[in-house]
């Protein structure tokens, strides 16, 4: 069987994201694959041309051509990473690393019992996060992909590439997959640094994005330019997420790049809060610390297996009874697993679409309301949870509807809050694999 080209951005993208062990595992699997259309053989060790077609003088060449390109891969990989051994997918061991003066910063795990349930799982399934500066991060990726990439792009991949796609003719490489959903960023701590005092409340701005191996591009989560800050408090730590704009795949690990300052008077006095990557891998739910000199964040994140991803395209207020809109409001999405009870919703998994508790609950053109966040990873066998409260002087008045996930398609449910009712439109699609998949069809 062939194998796709590796200097192809869909082999090198998987590749650059994993640790480097894992790239050159990677490598050495295709290999394998490589050789196996030289080699197979029936059962009795002679070649059989009904197990193995006949290989023309091209293939072989495009074979070899691919060897050359992987022996290639592993060269520039070990140029970038000196402690690589040159034995496949073997590092050298920790003494080695230490005499050299290479460290490896380990995650923080919050939560009594998670941390317990995470440190006694195997290896393989366990949610390990990396941490590295951000500088040395940037200069290896530029040095990959500049100048035909810049790195403050952004992904342009729709959360709903394939909502309109014909069953049984979804593109090929439209997947349901493994996701990473990000519940909450916050800032957890802050470090007294000699020459850089940093005290509550915080003028945040700046950039916190995740990279899958879809296109290699930025997935903002959270995006906020110096003249629209956000205020952080000791009551109130937590960034206000717009995204991401698409599902983050993660059958590999992703990266999460955080970029954040504290806005000064002027722009010259404005400091650096975090400036830090993390490599996200692992089956768990879980809390984790990135400490930086002046502060530490506390990323807790999922991954949602077999899941698909949803889009709240429309949330529009259809009748307004007694809706005491300009008191605000809150809407939360949830991906309940299959089997789970309706009422037994996990606070800390409950994704806020929007909140407006401090004012008027925004609505734009035809009574839609203004979303802050959009899409949601769902598990296909289980069901998404939509709940809206709107706060009023008697007390809150909450509904919720709940929505059989899809492959793709779009589906309506009416939610009622006492006498009024807001209709809440879903675009359902299936995960994208690759970039080139939104174009190629079956």
């Amino acid at each position: 069987m062939l194998t796709p080209n590796p200097t192809d951005p869909s082999f090198v993208l998987p590749s650059l994201l994993c640790t480097e062990h894992e790239q050159i595992d990677r490598m050495y699997e295709e290999i394998k694959n490589l050789a196996t259309s030289f080699s197979a053989t029936d059962k009795d060790g002679v070649d059989d041309d009904s197990v193995r077609p006949e290989l023309s003088n091209e293939r072989n060449l495009i074979c070899l051509s691919n060897l050359q390109s992987i022996a290639e891969c592993i060269h520039m990989l070990r140029s970038l990473e000196p402690s690589l051994h040159y034995g496949l997918g073997k590092l050298v061991d920790e003494e080695e690393m230490s005499s050299k003066g290479e460290t490896v910063q380990e995650p923080v795990l919050l939560g009594g019992e998670e941390e317990h349930e995470i440190e006694t799982k195997s290896e393989s399934s366990t949610a390990r996060i990396e941490v590295e500066e951000f500088d040395a991060y940037r200069n290896r990726w530029e040095l990959l992909w500049r100048p035909a990439r810049k790195f403050e792009d952004m992904t342009l991949l729709s959360p709903m590439v394939f909502t309109h796609c014909t069953p049984g003719h979804s593109p090929w490489a439209a997947i349901v997959g493994t996701s990473l959903q990000i519940y909450s960023v916050r800032v957890a701590e802050l470090h007294q640094v000699e020459g850089a005092d940093l005290s509550w409340p915080l003028e945040v701005y700046g950039v916190v994005a995740a990279r899958d191996t879809v296109d290699n591009s930025r997935n903002p989560i959270f995006l906020r330019p110096r003249y629209n800050c956000q205020m952080l408090t000791p009551h109130d730590p937590f960034l206000h997420l717009m995204g991401p704009s698409r599902a983050i795949l993660s059958t590999d690990p992703v990266i999460i790049e955080i970029q954040l300052k504290v806005k000064g008077r002027a722009k010259s006095e404005d400091r650096k809060l975090i400036s830090k990557v993390c490599h996200i891998s692992g089956e768990s739910f879980g809390t984790f610390l990135v400490r930086d000199d002046h502060c530490a964040i506390e990323l807790r994140c999922e991954q949602v297996k077999q899941s698909v991803q949803a889009t709240v395209s429309r949330a529009r207020l259809v009748e307004r009874g007694s809706l005491p809109s300009q008191f605000g409001g809150l809407v939360l999405c949830c991906s309940l697993p299959d089997g789970a009870i309706e009422d037994a919703t996990d606070q800390s998994k409950q994704i806020v679409m929007l909140d407006s508790k401090d004012g008027t609950l925004p609505m734009g053109k035809h009574q839609c309301f203004d979303m802050s966040r959009s899409v949601i990873a769902v598990e296909l066998e289980g069901r998404l949870k939509v709940t809206i409260e709107a706060y009023a002087p008697s007390g809150t008045i909450t509904g919720h509807v709940l929505f059989t996930p899809q492959k793709c398609n779009i589906t309506k449910a009416i939610c009622y809050l006492g006498y009024s009712s807001v209709e809440i439109t879903i675009a359902w699609s299936l995960l994208p694999s690759s970039k080139k998949s939104s174009c190629q069809t079956l």
